[in-house]
This record gives structure tokens, sequence and C-alpha cells, in this order.
């Protein structure tokens, strides 16, 4: 006979004690007992559902600290490339506000002037002349 999750030897004292005779609570009992010992999990099936329960909540709690660990990865690259980022935009400020300062005009104290250079479009650029040639003759 499989451990009911109920007592009933105790279901009988209690009913001897609320004045139930001893043959007619243990009648009971066995009646409550046959009833409920098909449908009513023992100990030891409901033992090994919560140990099921708790080997999944288990598996879940590596794949959570898995995740977690990924995403930790995730986020120290992210903060690289967000300060590699930083970094080349100041780079590139850096650079235009010194290309700026060099080409201020020279009135500006501590200003130096950089020539730029021309430009030269080959619409503009005069042909030469040929020049005559003279073939000597004999």
């Amino acid at each position: 006979m499989a451990e009911l999750v109920i007592d009933t030897l105790q279901y009988v004292d209690r009913l001897e004690e609320a004045g139930v005779g001893r043959e007619k609570a243990s009648a009971m009992a066995r009646a409550l007992e046959e009833q409920l010992g098909e449908r009513m999990p023992t100990r030891a099936e409901i033992n090994e559902r919560f140990n099921l329960v708790n080997a999944r909540f288990d598996r879940m709690d590596a794949r959570f600290d898995a995740m977690d660990t990924r995403l930790d990865a995730v986020d120290d690259k992210l903060r690289l490339v967000v300060g590699v980022m930083i970094f080349g935009f100041m780079l590139l400020t850096g650079l235009g506000l010194f290309q700026s300062f060099r080409s201020v005009s020279p009135g500006v104290a501590g200003a130096v002037e950089t020539p730029q250079p021309a430009i030269v479009s080959s619409s503009a650029m005069p042909t030469p002349e040929p020049t005559p040639t003279t073939v000597p003759t004999p």
C-alpha cells in the first residue's frame, strides 16, 4: 500500500475523540483511504515532482547565468566601440580646430597663415603659339 499524504490512524483517533466508535471510525478511514488512495499523490510522488521542478529551475538558472555572461561580454565590446568612437570624434574635432586656427587671417596674434594652393583649370591655360621652322635649302 502506498504511503498517503493523510494519516489514516490519526483520522481514526480524531473520529473517536468526536464520539464515533472505533469500528465505524476504522471503516470510515478505510473508505477514505480507498477513495483517495488512487487519486491522492503519495509523499514520494510529491517529492519526485518537487525535485523535477527544482531541477528545471536549476537549468533555467544556469541558462540565465550563461546569458548574463554573454551580455557582459557584449557590454564590454560596446563600451570599447563607444570609447573608440568618442576618441575618433575628439581626434577629428581637434584636427578640424587645428586646421581652422592655421587658416586664420594674419591680423590675429599667434596665427600663422598657410598659403592655400591655387586651383588651376585647363581652360585658363594659354596655348603656346607654334614657332615657324625654316628648313635650309641646298
